[in-house]
């Protein structure tokens, strides 16, 4: 599972980001000297707000790999209708959005000639009023 395998170093390297500046709250609400009210009022919020930000993260990064996930597991699937909205044009999720929606044009412009190429011998060999042999 490579997206795991992604998600998972992406954790680590979140945590390690945010690892010196909580072991310094830490440390700071540990130091003598001050009130019991300043280290609570700096240590609660010194380790909520980097916990929220790191759960932040973590689904800003796995919402929308999980949306193209399902965008290519329909188009394997041959439903090719399915389009994603969202990414930023500038950026590299932006441009593997507007890749695979043009894919996904491409695949549904290619099934539907494939639908009418059909059609249209159908009808042709309905009209067809004479015996047609083929030789291989």
């Amino acid at each position: 599972m490579p997206v795991r395998h992604f998600e998972r170093r992406l954790w680590i390297y979140a945590v390690l980001l945010a690892l010196p500046g909580v072991v310094s709250v830490v440390l700071w609400s540990l130091a003598a000297g001050r009130p019991e009210w300043q280290r609570w009022l700096v240590l609660i919020p010194g380790l909520s707000v980097p916990l929220f930000l790191l759960l932040a993260l973590r689904r800003w990064v796995r919402h929308p790999l999980r949306t193209l996930t399902n965008q290519i597991a329909g188009m394997r699937e041959g439903d090719f209708s399915i389009r994603v909205r969202g990414g930023n044009e500038a950026d590299a999720l932006g441009e593997l959005v507007r890749e695979l929606n043009a894919l996904g044009d491409h695949f549904r412009e290619h099934r539907l000639e494939g639908v009418e190429t059909a059609a249209l011998l159908r009808t042709v060999m309905e009209e067809i009023s004479v015996a047609v042999f083929a030789f291989d």
